[in-house]
């Protein structure tokens, strides 16, 4: 493990970004035997350093110009920067060597090591408590700002999420991901890096309040969530 302690958070981020439609193309990591990768104010090794993006950490990328990629640091309060091409993973690129099987409403992905599992179930109303805005719009569901709504009732939550490493299951608290409501099952991916492992689950909506989301482990401990809310 890294000198850096890993932390257990959810990182949320309402982002300004043109298009409400999301794939792994547009989410990377850095790749850098370091560790960490400089951030810089312009696309060349003369800019000022901002900041540093640690191996886990999850940035928006926006655009490339020459050898240098425009990011928005999601963890970090959406600072914008430059990175080198060389230093930039999308997750797209990384290993997705898993067996993947969805069948009803359960998605398991795994290889021989590591096993996914999520399960989306219907979402009955009398089982809750509510907090309303107005008298009609919900703001709250058992105490949380829920996700994937837009002030209607959710049709359908997470009943199961577990991840798995050799055969051990990793503790991951449940209130990361008992307010994520409306999941697109079929956009769950998971990648490795190294021994880092990202799960991703985008464009979850009732046709309106969309979220993606983001889940990190390494190796057998759960990091962090990230959301991202546009």
């Amino acid at each position: 493990m890294k000198s850096w302690v890993i932390k257990l958070v959810t990182i949320i981020l309402l982002v300004p970004i043109s298009s409400s439609t999301y794939s792994q193309e547009l989410y990377g990591i850095i790749n850098d035997p370091d560790g960490y990768t400089n951030v810089r104010k312009g696309p060349g090794i003369n800019y000022e350093i901002i900041t540093r993006v640690l191996d886990n950490e999850i940035f928006y990328i926006e655009e490339s110009s020459n050898d240098w990629y425009l990011i928005y640091l999601v963890e970090q309060n959406y600072t914008d920067g430059y990175i080198h091409a060389s230093r930039v993973r999308r997750l797209s690129e990384l290993s997705t060597s898993f067996q993947r099987t969805a069948k009803s409403g359960l998605v398991t992905i795994k290889d021989e090591n590591t096993k996914f599992n999520l399960r989306r179930s219907g979402f009955a109303k009398s089982k809750h408590e509510y907090e309303f805005d107005d008298n009609k719009w919900i703001v709250k569901i058992d105490g949380k700002i829920p996700y994937g709504i837009d002030g209607n009732y959710p049709k359908t939550k997470i009943s199961r999420f577990d991840f798995w490493r050799n055969n051990i299951l990793v503790d991951t608290p449940i209130n990361e991901f008992n307010d994520l409501y409306e999941v697109n099952l079929g956009s769950i991916k998971l990648f490795r890096h190294r021994d880092i492992f990202f799960i991703t689950m985008l464009n979850n909506s009732d046709g309106a309040g969309a979220y993606d989301v983001i889940w990190v482990y390494q190796d057998d401990t759960y990091v962090k969530r990230v959301v991202i809310v546009p």
